[in-house]
């Protein structure tokens, strides 16, 4: 009987969202019984030349294999290409199952050749919305492309009872971040979680720590998380910046499993799902960000906080991971 595996690599990043992301994805193939199958990321090019050609084919043995389902991409460019050229040329179906597209989020705006390459050597595609999937489409991708919508996160946490109180988290990778240092917000603060801090923040931004994804739920109590990137507070810009008009920050979902409705900048593909979906607010600015809190009603946050505590309950099962799952069977 043939079977299928789910194939991730181990991410050297401590406390960053991406990983907590392919454990997630990970877990639920495996859950739908999928083989789960970890690839070890070397920095040493001597042991990466070692793996390549001496393990790589034993541990992603592809006899009596349907389908590989491969988290991509990899920190390292060589092994992302190395795994994708041996899955392609077997008899096994390669899906790319995109966390992100690599020079699109180096660029903000293009997709290199290379990568285009690499793309259009799988069977399908596994793309976070929309719009990543018109802007493949755009760059000749001809794989089949498959759209998941919002990333799921597996928590056991249940989200309090919460009434308005204006205040504003703000989680990832800060170094990255650097719009933090430009906010000057009179009447409100920002809680900011994560590692690689900046120095010199304004007295707006009150720095909590860093903790792992499992832990940082419980940290979150505030009223909105926001998702914005890039170094200017007036529009998301920089490459940073203009990435967000294509993925789903992997944040949108942890805040959501927290109970946390949504500011995001209006020009960011997954605002168009927040918005449609009454699970926050689109903004053009932060700027204006006191005048945005303190305009909003305790009904109308009330009705946001009761959707986002709806989604939460499909984002800990699985929901969007399984259907896309359901959808490589029937394509």
């Amino acid at each position: 009987m043939l079977k299928n595996i789910i194939l991730t690599t181990g991410d050297p990043g401590k406390n960053i969202g991406g990983g907590k992301a392919k454990e997630d994805i990970s877990r639920i193939f495996s859950d739908m019984g999928y083989i789960s199958k970890n690839v070890p990321i070397y920095t040493s090019k001597v042991r990466k030349y070692l793996y390549i050609h001496t393990k790589m084919r034993k541990d992603i043995d592809l006899t009596n294999i349907n389908r590989v389902v491969f988290q991509y991409p990899t920190s390292s460019v060589r092994m992302t290409r190395e795994i994708i050229n041996y899955i392609s040329n077997s008899n096994a179906e390669l899906v790319l199952f995109i966390h992100d597209i690599s020079s699109l989020q180096e660029d903000g705006n293009t997709i290199s050749e290379y990568e285009i390459g690499l793309l259009n050597l799988a069977d399908k595609i596994i793309v976070h919305n929309d719009v990543m999937k018109k802007i493949l489409e755009k760059n000749n991708i001809s794989s089949k492309i498959l759209v998941l919508g919002i990333f799921d996160y597996l928590t056991d946490f249940s989200p309090k009872s919460k009434e308005y109180d204006k205040t504003v988290c703000f989680a990832g990778n800060l170094f990255k971040s650097t719009f933090l240092q430009k906010l000057t917000l009179e009447k409100h603060k920002i809680d900011v979680y994560g590692p690689n801090k900046l120095d010199n923040y304004p007295e707006c931004i009150d720095y909590k720590g860093q903790f792992s994804p499992e832990e940082l739920p419980s940290h979150l109590n505030q009223s909105f998380g926001l998702i914005w990137d890039g170094d200017s507070i007036e529009t998301c810009e920089g490459h940073y910046g203009e990435y967000m008009k294509f993925n789903n920050p992997h944040k949108t979902s942890l805040y959501i499993t927290t109970g946390l409705p949504i500011l995001i900048w209006r020009e960011a593909a997954m605002a168009q799902f927040i918005v449609k979906n009454k699970l926050g607010v689109a903004i053009d600015s932060l700027v204006d960000l006191d005048e945005t809190l303190d305009s909003i009603t305790d009904d109308e946050y009330k009705i946001m906080r009761e959707n986002v505590l709806k989604l939460s309950k499909d984002l800990k099962n699985g929901k969007y991971t399984k259907k896309i799952l359901e959808e490589l069977d029937e394509i």
